[in-house]
């Protein structure tokens, strides 16, 4: 029996979203299908044609075989990335036997963006993703050409490397090149340690760069100064791409503890001669309500991946804390006339029977890390903002 394959996906696809192919036989016999990983085969089936089609979809099976992290803080620029793309072989068999080669990356899109990308004949990882005139970052903050981030909100972004080197250049002219990497494997463009490069090369502390790939504008990061807010609160995630990126959130914030069912039992008390009530320690489990303040669009987008985010974290100095970030009421007026503001319920993903004081004392100020630039710091007469270089404050403005 004949077949021809008339649906398949292009050479790179989400895990996430569907993996899948349709074949058009001319007769009613089995079709096999085989898949590996490597040289590990990972699958294997047999399809009895429904009318003279075929359908299977291999997202689920290849979901185990990729994994993203947070990245490790590194002195290089562009980091290679290890585990977020692999490759894989599918043979179909019928009388004849056709191999088809692809490569899976974690992460995926919205059904409504397949729809739109597919409705203009476009395929999102090729012509976005891998699009080197335009913004190529694995970011869900905008999927424009310019991309506003705060200092404190500076994190290492995945990208598909081009097969051509990159170059970033600050406000001021001057250049870096970046090291040379190899096209279609997967780094992370290190922007806080290349801030910090212009910094050490030219002396100056940048708050704008241009990405070039070699010599033509990609796309451009502009950096505004961070608020460290004892109320507020900063969250690293894993977006809708795959890729971590932190949001920071000051505003008010409320800490409550859950303490569960009580588990209480009667013991004999031999001073007192009679039974007495006790309970081990109970489990407590933390939570807080995190009011945002007003949001833009686009903020509140951004706040919309990480509420869907399969992996949060609570950063508190060097100490990393799973959460489970909730937003009762998530809404906004649409057409959008003025931002909004939003309460997360914000509760630690492990609960606590004991409890430690603050290593620094109660009184000592909370750890910050300062990436060069300018940030506002609390202090007991309020905001003081400082110009920072090399995570070391070195200027009060």
């Amino acid at each position: 029996m004949s077949f021809e394959i008339i649906r398949k996906t292009g050479e790179i696809a989400f895990v996430a979203n569907p993996i899948a192919f349709e074949v058009k036989t001319s007769g009613e016999a089995e079709i096999e299908i085989r898949l590996r990983v490597g040289a590990q085969e990972v699958f294997s089936a047999s399809y009895v044609p429904f009318g003279d089609r075929i359908h299977f979809d291999i997202a689920e099976i290849l979901q185990p075989f990729v994994t993203s992290g947070p990245l490790e803080d590194s002195e290089d620029l562009i980091l290679p990335v290890s585990g977020f793309m692999a490759g894989y072989t599918l043979e179909v068999k019928g009388q004849e036997t056709r191999t088809l080669t692809g490569k899976v990356i974690c992460g995926g899109i919205s059904k409504q963006a397949a729809r739109e990308m597919a409705g203009r004949g476009m395929d999102f990882i090729l012509n976005r993703l891998r699009d080197y005139s335009s913004q190529f970052l694995f970011t869900t903050r905008t999927r424009g050409k310019h991309i506003a981030i705060r200092e404190t909100e500076v994190s290492p972004l995945i990208f598909i490397h081009p097969d051509k080197r990159i170059q970033v250049e600050s406000e001021y002219g001057n250049r870096i090149k970046l090291p040379e990497g190899t096209a279609g494997e997967i780094y992370a463009l290190n922007i806080g340690r290349i801030r910090r490069e212009f910094f050490h090369r030219y002396n100056q502390i940048v708050s704008f760069i241009r990405v070039l790939v070699p010599a033509e504008e990609a796309f451009d990061i502009s950096f505004t100064p961070g608020e460290v807010s004892e109320n507020g609160l900063s969250f690293l995630f894993r977006n809708s791409l795959g890729c971590y990126e932190v949001i920071e959130m000051p505003g008010k914030m409320i800490c409550s503890l859950d303490r569960g069912d009580d588990e209480n039992y009667r013991t004999f008390d031999e001073e007192g001669g009679d039974y007495i009530t006790g309970r081990p320690r109970p489990d407590l489990l933390q939570k807080m309500k995190l009011n945002t303040g007003f949001k833009r669009k686009t903020e509140l987008k951004f706040i919309q991946d990480l509420l869907s985010s399969d992996d949060i974290r609570l950063l508190n100095g060097t100490a990393r804390r799973r959460v489970l970030v909730t937003c009762e009421e998530y809404g906004y007026e649409e057409p959008m006339k003025e931002p909004t503001s939003l309460v997360l319920d914000i509760e630690v993903a492990e609960r606590e029977s004991n409890y430690t004081p603050d290593m620094d004392g109660e009184n000592a100020p909370p750890f910050i890390e300062l990436l060069p630039g300018e940030v506002e710091i609390p202090s007991e007469g309020g905001q003081v903002r400082v110009r920072v270089e090399s995570n070391i404050m070195w200027e009060v403005v």
